[in-house]
Formats: C-alpha cells, structure tokens, sequence
C-alpha cells in the first residue's frame, strides 16, 4: 500500500500537536474509570457471597465467576428478556469445555446512572435462578442471635470478609457504636459509619461504601462463621469473627 496523502498526515500531526488527542483520552479514561468503579460497587453491594470477579485493577469489563449451580448462557437469555445484556464468555476458550457459570459484563456503552439499578435486577434474576441452592434463614446452619446475643457478640467485635475484587476486608463494630473498615490489596480503602441493633436486627450505615444507606440483617452464628440475611430472609453474606483485635480505628491515629 502506498503511503496516506501528505494532507492528511498533516492534518493528524497538527490534531496531535494541540492535544486534541490526549485531551480526549484523558476524558475517556475518566469516563470509563468512574462506570468501573459505579460497577464493582455494585457487585460488591448487590451480590456479595454470589460472585467473584478476581483482583483486577482497571479495564472496560468485568470477568465474573457465579456460584457453580448458574448456567451463564441461560442467565444472558433471561437477563437480555428485563433489558440486562451480559456477555457470554463461550468464544474465548479454543475448547469445548470452559466454566459455564462465567460471563462478561462491560463498562463502554451504559451510562453511569444506569449501571446500580442493572446490576439489582441482575441480582434479583440470579436469585431466583439459584433459589433452590441458596441457604435461607429457615433451614440455615447455626443459630439466629437476638436482640440481647446481638449486641453483646457484636459489642467490640472485628468481622473480615471478602470483597467480590479478590481482596479482604476488615470491619469492627466499636461499642461506641461506630464502625471502621478497611480493605486490603494494593489500592486500601476505609471508610467509616455506624452501626446499632433494634430488636433482633443488626443495622448498619456507612458513610460513602454501600452508598451511604442503611441496612438490617439478622444474624446466625455457626462456629466462628457469622451468616448475614436480609428482611426477606434470603442470604447475603458471610464472614469469619475474629473476636477482639487492636482497634483500627487507634491504629489510624
């Protein structure tokens, strides 16, 4: 092939000169990198102990491993019926066999705003779609802490938990009745909130994660594993108590 036109060239180096290019990427780069960020919020809010995504530090999409009872190309077909679109990941494995309980979701082409309210009716459809595989707080292993049990076990008590990133996390409830949490991983975050229990109910309010709301759980402890269940009884999340450990907080200061 021959070489572009002279003028044309020019025209792409006189673009380049006056930063036109780098302006854009720069803007592009912070567009992308806020929908990443909107949606590992997301995932890490609205499907907890369902999914993992790996340790991943940047990129337009999303890896996602489900539990192993979901079908990803069943989950695409009911997901694309309510308006969700995921990717299946078939295509990029040479082999037949690959994990069906993965897919793909991407950042490029959904608006920031709409990414919380997709990623909570993609959790509702997974939901459903594993129900019948899902511990509930009817037939969960362990014991259910009441108001009383509530606030002595949690009193001064120090969770740790996995993000759905790969990385862990450390919570303590102070018996101030604030609440300090701190990431691992390379890029820490913490964050600080309250928490309190209101008849068998343990409450929890951060500042900035879990898009400063409030929620309530009811508690069951099995051995040193504390179990998490939403006002419909349906699982959310588990995590090791550790007991008493140096505060975080005093270790900030």
């Amino acid at each position: 092939m021959r070489n572009p036109p002279l003028s044309n060239q020019r025209a792409v180096a006189y673009f380049l000169s006056l930063g036109y290019y780098d302006a854009f990427m720069m803007h592009l780069h912070k567009v992308f990198f806020e929908r990443w960020l909107e949606l590992r919020e997301a995932l890490n809010i609205y499907l907890p102990n369902c999914i993992d995504t790996g340790p991943i530090q940047g990129g337009t999409a999303y890896w996602i491993t489900g539990p192993k009872e979901l079908d990803g190309d069943y989950l695409r077909e009911k997901a694309a019926e309510i308006g969700i679109l995921i990717e299946p990941v078939k295509r990029y494995f040479a082999s037949s066999a690959y994990p069906e309980n993965c897919f793909r979701m991407g950042i490029t082409s959904i608006p920031t705003d709409k990414i919380r309210s997709g990623v909570s009716k993609l959790a509702e459809l997974i939901h459903q779609l594993i129900a019948e595989f899902e511990e509930k707080l009817s037939d969960a292993k362990g014991h259910l802490l009441t108001h009383y049990s509530l606030k002595k076990i949690l009193s001064g008590a120090v969770l740790e938990c996995q993000m759905v990133y790969g990385v862990p996390c450390i919570i303590e409830l102070l018996n101030d009745g604030t609440m300090v949490g701190q990431t691992g991983g390379k890029n820490s975050e913490s964050d600080i909130g309250r928490w309190w229990v209101d008849g068998d109910i343990y409450y929890r309010q951060w500042n900035l994660w879990g898009y400063g709301e409030v929620k309530g759980f009811y508690v069951i402890m099995d051995g040193n594993e504390m179990k998490w269940f939403d006002q419909n009884y349906c699982f959310v999340r588990q995590l090791d108590y550790l007991n008493r450990s140096p505060s975080l907080m005093a270790q900030k200061k």
